[in-house]
């Protein structure tokens, strides 16, 4: 007489998985997060590489979650939040009123320079200096970079001329 063994009896389903006994074998049925035969395996979700724009992901038992690198926010990374694009023209006095005070003016512009992302998709920088007639230091893409932009702000010297604001705002509409 040929008996048949119950393949289930063992329990060989891992992981909450569910056994179902056939004739000399048997089938597990998986909870999500896991397969294989046995159910042995657990699902690795960040296999696809679901975390965007930098993201680390973590993967969890039928779920995973992103990290975000500053800058990037949603439950994949997806949604950019970085202040910008913007271009910003900054008009500093040169004139001989505010020659003790030039170097405040350049230092805050430097400040502001080094916490602020520089690039065509970012923030562009023009720099108009001014006394008794408007100058325009550097365009909107002259530069791609901090440093090349704090460079250039290191030579502006107060000047010996008057104060007249009108040509620096007129000037101002032709940066670009």
């Amino acid at each position: 007489m040929i008996q048949d063994i119950n393949e289930c009896a063992s329990n060989p389903c891992h992981h909450g998985g569910t056994c179902k006994d056939q004739v000399n074998t048997y089938m597990c049925t998986c909870v999500l997060g896991f397969a294989g035969v046995n159910c042995q395996t657990d699902i690795n979700e960040c296999a696809s590489n679901p975390c965007a724009n930098g993201g680390s992901c973590t993967d969890h038992v039928n779920r995973y979650t992103c990290t975000c690198v500053p800058g990037y926010i949603g439950s994949n990374c997806q949604t950019d939040c970085r202040p910008g694009p913007a271009d910003i023209v900054f008009i500093i006095d040169t004139s001989s009123s505010l020659e003790t005070n030039i170097n405040r003016s350049i230092s805050f512009i430097t400040e502001f320079i080094k916490r602020t992302p520089i690039g065509k998709d970012d923030f562009q920088v023009g720099v108009i200096t001014y006394d008794f007639d408007a100058y325009v230091l550097f365009d909107l893409d002259d530069y791609k970079s901090a440093s090349g932009i704090i460079a250039k702000l290191q030579h502006i010297k107060a000047g010996n001329g008057a104060t007249f604001t009108s040509p620096a705002l007129k000037k101002a509409k032709e940066v670009d």
